[in-house]
């Protein structure tokens, strides 16, 4: 499952990265602002490594979530995980704005984190980078779910 997951990060990683310059988004907004609340004084090299392996983490978690889930959702396989990082994103784009205004910057409420060159998440993330980021981040998402529930499925059928 963890190897599925790293997997499923990397073509996440992917994603961002090869749509971000067709969307006009920055691809380390999301990155950078994990890590400055891991921390928040530290250079925004370190604050965007940081915030990688912040998602990596949760992407490892959510691999250990998905069988659980997986036999509740519709379908087989990558479409079991397209609705499971659909899922994930939307938990993730709600809890966003309370982790903005947790954000341990001075003032630690808006425009606080923006203050601190990092950028203010708000709701469903549209703080990063508009529609055109919130795009970016369900289709991230959706290719997450599918390349871990594919591949989760396809080690299924191997033990069988």
């Amino acid at each position: 499952m963890l190897l599925a997951g790293a997997a499923a990060w990397l073509v996440l990683n992917a994603v961002v990265y090869l749509l971000a310059p067709l969307l006009d988004v920055s691809p380390g907004t999301v990155a950078r602002f994990f890590g400055s609340l891991v921390v928040p004084g530290a250079a925004a090299t370190v604050q965007l490594w940081t915030g990688r392996a912040v998602v990596l983490g949760a992407a490892l978690g959510w691999s250990l979530l998905y069988p659980a889930a997986a036999r509740h959702l519709p379908g087989q396989g990558w479409l079991q995980g397209i609705v499971y990082g659909t899922g994930i994103w939307l938990l993730s784009a709600l809890t966003l704005p309370l982790l903005g205004a947790l954000h341990p910057s001075p003032g630690a409420l808006p425009p606080a984190p923006a203050a601190a060159g990092v950028a203010f998440p708000g709701l469903l993330g549209l703080g990063f980078a508009g529609a055109a980021g919130l795009i970016l981040s369900i289709l991230a998402h959706q290719a997450f779910g599918a390349t871990l529930g594919m591949l989760l499925a396809m080690q299924e059928r191997g033990a069988a």
